[in-house]
């Protein structure tokens, strides 16, 4: 092969890879935007179902203490951390939680 045809080989190497590199970075990027995308949607659902089930409890505890007078929302709590060793951190109340909301939108 002739030194000129070596140079024009290389040449186009340079060419491909300069046109695969921001295309490359471009999909990595895309794709990690769908990622999050994803993931900030998989939240706001999680969450909405944590708003419904604390109204649920707190429903419940209401409807419970008119006919008893007593809610036992926590006699309750207790029982499931023992049955199942789970535990509410608090982390999420119901007003963080709304604002959590509304901060993904």
């Amino acid at each position: 092969m002739s030194e000129q045809m070596i140079v024009e080989l290389i040449k186009m190497g340079g060419l491909i890879i300069a046109a695969a590199v921001p295309s490359l970075a471009v999909l990595l990027v895309n794709k990690s935007r769908h990622k999050n995308e994803c993931l900030k949607r998989d939240l706001r659902k999680a969450l909405s179902d944590l708003q419904f089930m604390l109204a649920v409890e707190q429903e419940h505890g209401r409807m419970q203490k008119e006919s008893t007078g007593n809610s036992s929302v926590l006699v309750v709590r207790k029982v499931v951390h023992a049955r199942d060793q789970l535990d509410w951190s608090g982390a999420f109340s119901a007003k963080r939680i709304v604002r959590k909301i509304e901060s993904l939108k």
